[in-house]
């Protein structure tokens, strides 16, 4: 997305173009690559947030700490 942006600058104000873009990011696995991200470990990072306020939409988001944090893999 933010490729994108950078070489068609006037797409920043296009709010519709935006939310599909957007949506269509989260739909392809953005979230999948947060989990993988996490089984593969990235370095914790000091005072990292743990509490997520719920969205009303119900989208369902990954805090830092648990993107940071090392899953086993089973």
């Amino acid at each position: 997305i933010m490729r994108m942006l950078t070489v068609q600058p006037h797409l920043i104000t296009d709010k519709g173009y935006l939310v599909r873009t957007i949506k269509y990011a989260i739909d392809c696995g953005v979230r999948d690559q947060w989990s993988q991200a996490r089984t593969l470990g990235y370095p914790p990072k000091e005072g990292m947030e743990e509490e997520v306020e719920p969205d009303p939409y119900g989208i369902r988001s990954m805090t830092e700490k648990e993107y940071r944090t090392l899953k086993p893999v089973s």
